[in-house]
């Protein structure tokens, strides 16, 4: 008769592996490579990313931003590091009006990317309150039906509902908002959820976590002061207490992990501009901030999440002298990716191999504190391992 040991760690432990696995790859000197792709989309900051995993074996698509507030389209194919604009010819005449400060979200589903106002100027009076949908297939916008207008804000994809959700940012007189707008697409209409939550905010940002169906937002600037708090909504709003802590900062960029389950975000405006990494492990319910060699401190870029090779992608912004970037960087996290195709039983080994690097290491005084944090979660799995192989050689299991 079989009969099963609950062991704390054991109903996350893959979770915590692959998160311990993307923080030891994060952590290794010179991950970022800057990129020389054909093309040149240009510089700009406050535009959009979106990634499509079908499109030429995978890429993203970038819209709109700060460079004579343009409204070009391309899209980036990672496999031949290629920029290639889109919507010409007629669907010029379709693409929406120039913008930055604008959200955009990607439907897998139905491949399409909603692109949701905006504004053309920091100043009262110059906010979008129109919603355009681009069909890939078509390689054209249509106008759908719009809302009350913002800007800075954020909008994530929910893809069990079929639904954009949108939070925060500044209205058309420049006030900041801590309202919800939904869009659902089967009937072309907005909601707006009376859900009290996070102080009114704008340059925050937000992902979509399938796994738990919610929106996870941090960080922002209120009226008051620069944040670092993170929230949950899911219907209600619910504040996160995580463990660990990160700069305060507002006009940064993330993505989410769906193989580690954790926000990946970078840079923003924290006092002065950032360059620093800072992640979220949902299962760990922990925060990690940590600099690397790479892109210069910066403000208003956007960036990608490639999940099928765990690459991080970073483009433009403001550097630290308010010059337009136009530089593309990759941050390659594929371990990650990697581990997320691991079965249960070769975990064990997989974090293994990684605490052996990581402890046999030679560890730099500024990577000190880097480098203590990603051991104490590499211990805890190396002691859930263990617990479990001396569990395994005394009882039968399943």
């Amino acid at each position: 008769m079989s009969r099963w040991f609950q062991h704390p760690c054991s109903k996350s432990a893959s979770r915590f592996i692959l998160f311990a696995l993307q923080i030891a790859v994060l952590a290794s000197a010179n991950d970022w490579t800057l990129l020389s792709p054909q093309g040149n989309a240009g510089a700009r900051s406050g535009h959009t990313m979106v990634w499509d995993t079908d499109e030429d074996d995978g890429g993203f698509w970038l819209f709109g931003g700060g460079n004579s507030n343009n409204n070009k389209l391309y899209f980036y194919n990672a496999a031949s590091n290629k920029w290639t604009q889109k919507a010409l010819g007629p669907a010029v005449q379709t693409r929406p009006a120039a913008r930055y400060g604008h959200s955009a979200v990607w439907d897998p589903t139905a491949r399409t990317m909603y692109v949701f106002a905006g504004t053309t100027a920091d100043s009262a009076g110059n906010t979008f309150d129109d919603l355009h949908r681009y069909d890939v297939q078509l390689d054209s916008f249509s106008e759908l039906t719009g809302t009350a207008g913002r800007s800075m804000h954020t909008a994530v994809w929910d893809s069990t509902s079929d639904r954009m959700i949108v939070f925060g940012g500044l209205d058309d007189m420049l006030n900041k908002l801590d309202s919800l707008a939904e869009y659902d697409r089967a009937t072309d209409s907005w909601s707006s959820p009376a859900a009290v939550g996070p102080v009114a905010r704008d340059g925050h940002v937000a992902v979509w976590d399938p796994a738990t169906g919610s929106m996870l937002m941090c960080c922002g600037a209120s009226s008051a002061a620069t944040l670092s708090d993170l929230w949950s909504y899911n219907g209600a709003w619910s504040q996160l207490a995580p463990s660990g802590s990160i700069t305060a900062r507002s006009y940064a960029s993330a993505v989410w992990d769906p193989q580690a389950g954790a926000l990946l975000g970078f840079a923003g405006s924290g006092g002065s501009k950032l360059n620093s990494l800072f992640l979220y492990s949902a299962s760990a319910n922990s925060w990690s901030e940590y600099t690397e060699t790479g892109p210069p401190a910066l403000n208003r870029g956007a960036v990608a999440w490639d999940p099928v090779n765990g690459r991080l992608y970073a483009f433009g912004g403001y550097d630290e002298n308010q010059g337009l970037l136009d530089s593309l960087w990759r941050l390659d996290a594929s371990h990650t990716s990697m581990a997320s195709t691991s079965s249960s039983t070769s975990a064990p080994e997989t974090a293994t191999t990684t605490t052996t690097t990581l402890t046999t290491s030679t560890v730099s005084s500024t990577d000190h504190a880097k480098h203590g944090f990603i051991n104490l979660h590499i211990l805890y799995l190396y002691d859930c391992v263990c617990h479990i192989s001396r569990r395994n050689e005394s009882h039968n299991y399943i």
